[in-house]
């Protein structure tokens, strides 16, 4: 239920009122013209103003599951106690949460890859038996009901250990998609009407969201290799070589609008903001490879074979065992700069986060997504003088 609570402010007409309300906010009443003159009893304007208190967030954390994932997850996991942190200002009570956890493992619409496995998570929260969960998500509520056991850091950190043996071709936001329209149908009470909305995607490879069947046929001329380079060439556009296979360095790369293969990165900011009545209460995170420098080389597939197209990283860090790398994320990156581009040209705080995956301390990343997310709530002050309607009157 949203929980509101109505201020009644009595303003002395043409004076210069400056009240005290909700706390820390002021409201000051400005009246322009000449001094009024005196009225006894002077006229009263009674204002009601209907203020959420509210503070409820849901957060749909979007986890790339592949091969190369699993030390990227555990930083994750390390660090989400920061983003929780930064959700909470000086003096404020707890959020109300929803979190949710999807892999980015979307399948390949029927298509026998042969010996690549590629299953379909389906959108569905990944929640249900598993960390001690009772339901499909974590929910805390402001007074400290929750049904996980232990803190919220570690809930999270349990549930999006999700290994690296998803599909190799991610589709983040198709699953994002899935998700929230709850097409596993099992997370129907996630989303909730009056609450505020976050997304956070993981991933060291850019989104592969396809169209249909047809992008994962066998290998040939028109397709290329069976591989996620398929995801590069069918959805970025550069300037640079003609032939996308052509090895080089690309300039000014961008999401392709929708092709044949892979549906376009605007068709879901559009989603996401509709399911607001304001898109300023929704935001976007990514954690990513940069967008570029993007590089195309050639490299032999694995066990062997002819050279095939490959993107060079764009990131890269020590791991506790290995060097970690991701991939230039050029469609995820659109992704977050439009819905930060949408809210900034109406003059608001932008709601797109871009961070880099090529870290092994997320906490900061996660840190300054935490506040993008904590100013969703903005605050209950309004922001300039109100109107004298009628400056004639006293």
């Amino acid at each position: 239920m949203v929980r509101r609570r109505s201020a009644r402010v009595s303003v002395l007409a043409g004076a210069l009122l400056v009240a005290p309300l909700l706390g820390s906010c002021t409201l000051v009443f400005e009246s322009g013209g000449d001094p009024p003159v005196p009225v006894n009893p002077p006229p009263e304007v009674v204002l009601d103003l209907s203020l959420s208190n509210e503070r409820a967030l849901d957060l749909l954390l979007v986890v790339d599951d592949s091969g190369s994932m699993l030390e990227k997850q555990r930083v994750l996991g390390q660090g989400f106690d920061q983003l929780l942190a930064s959700l909470v200002g000086p003096g404020e009570g707890p959020v109300d949460l929803h979190v949710g956890v999807v892999s980015s493992s979307m399948g390949t619409f029927g298509v026998d890859l042969g010996g690549i496995t590629c299953r379909n998570d389906r959108g569905a929260l990944l929640g249900a038996d598993r960390c001690g969960v009772t339901g499909t998500y974590l929910r805390e509520t402001a007074d400290g009901n929750r049904n996980f056991p232990g803190t919220m850091a570690e809930a999270v950190s349990c549930l999006t250990d999700l290994g690296a043996g998803g599909c190799g071709f991610e589709q983040h936001l198709a699953a994002m998609h899935a998700a929230l329209r709850n097409d596993s149908g099992g997370s129907s009470t996630f989303l909730r009407p009056w609450a505020k909305l976050a997304v956070v995607i993981l991933a060291d490879e850019d989104d592969c969201s396809a169209r249909g069947p047809e992008f994962f046929g066998p290998a040939s001329a028109a397709l290329g290799s069976l591989d996620s380079f398929r995801c590069f060439e069918f959805g970025v556009e550069c300037d640079g070589p003609a032939d996308p296979r052509a090895p080089g360095l690309r300039t000014n790369c961008r999401p392709s609008n929708d092709t044949t293969y892979l549906l376009g990165v605007d068709g879901y900011v559009d989603y996401l903001t509709s399911l607001k009545a304001d898109r300023a209460d929704v935001m976007v995170a990514v954690i990513t490879g940069a967008d570029q420098p993007v590089q195309v080389t050639v490299t032999p597939p694995p066990g062997g074979g002819p050279l095939r197209p490959d993107l060079v990283p764009s990131c890269q860090y020590q791991g506790l065992s290995n060097t970690e790398t991701a991939d230039p994320a050029v469609r995820l990156t659109a992704f977050a700069d439009r819905l930060a581009m949408a809210t900034a040209q109406e003059g608001r705080a932008p709601r797109g986060v871009t961070t880099s995956v090529c870290s092994n301390d997320l906490g900061p990343a996660l840190a300054e997504i935490g506040a993008a997310a904590h100013d969703l709530f903005g605050d209950p002050c309004l922001r300039a003088a109100l109107a004298d309607t009628n400056p004639n009157l006293p």
